[in-house]
């Protein structure tokens, strides 16, 4: 299916048309030209004709990865309009939770109620607060969080208690070479919660 976008004439002033283009969504006969070729060329590649449910679980693999630079498995959804479609229908693939500032919201509402992957590295992700957590732990199925032991106490002194029903697996990750263990607190942390479905950390 092909979506149309309005056309913008080519006799306007260049300036004019790139401010239109950029405010309303408008293209140029040349860029819808190159829209279409681009995807009358995705239409035939052979990984076209992989079935949507096969698609959604190669995006699920992507996603177990923990997450790049940048937009992490969010890439997925900028290849085609087809990846995209099946991207945004694939429920749990929302569910693993890329922390940036106006994508969690739109993230929570896309996964609906499946329980959330959540990958944190404490001393990559330096915008990340122990709030943002607590506000969306309670839909946390998986919780993968690597810092040195000094910040991972830090951290979930700060989350502070709460219910975690969905939980079925922690990770904590030690990413300090001179410390080889994760400290007591933070794995007591969650052993004191109410979580039914929890039964143990992993250490690595």
């Amino acid at each position: 299916m092909q979506h149309n976008r309005p056309a913008i004439s080519q006799w306007m002033p260049l300036t004019i048309r790139k401010s239109l283009c950029h405010a309303f969504g408008f293209e140029t006969p040349q860029n819808r030209r190159k829209r279409l070729a681009a995807a009358a060329l995705n239409a035939i590649a052979p990984i076209s004709a992989l079935a949507p449910e096969i698609l959604c679980h190669i995006f699920l693999f992507c996603a177990s990865f923990h997450p790049l630079l940048g937009l992490g498995w969010l890439a997925v959804t900028h290849v085609s309009h087809r990846w995209r479609a099946v991207a945004m229908a694939c429920t749990e693939l929302w569910a693993n939770i890329i922390f940036r500032p106006k994508l969690v919201p739109i993230m929570l509402a896309r996964s609906r109620q499946f329980p959330l992957t959540i990958r944190v590295n404490l001393h990559r992700d330096k915008h990340l607060q122990p709030g943002h957590i607590r506000k969306i732990i309670a839909r946390a199925g998986v919780l993968n969080v690597r810092g040195s032991p000094d910040v991972l106490t830090t951290f979930f002194d700060h989350v502070g208690k709460t219910s975690a029903p969905s939980l079925t697996s922690l990770s904590l990750v030690n990413t300090a070479v001179k410390s080889p263990s994760v400290p007591d607190t933070a794995e007591g942390y969650f052993m004191s919660l109410d979580t039914p479905l929890f039964h143990g950390v992993e250490e690595y």
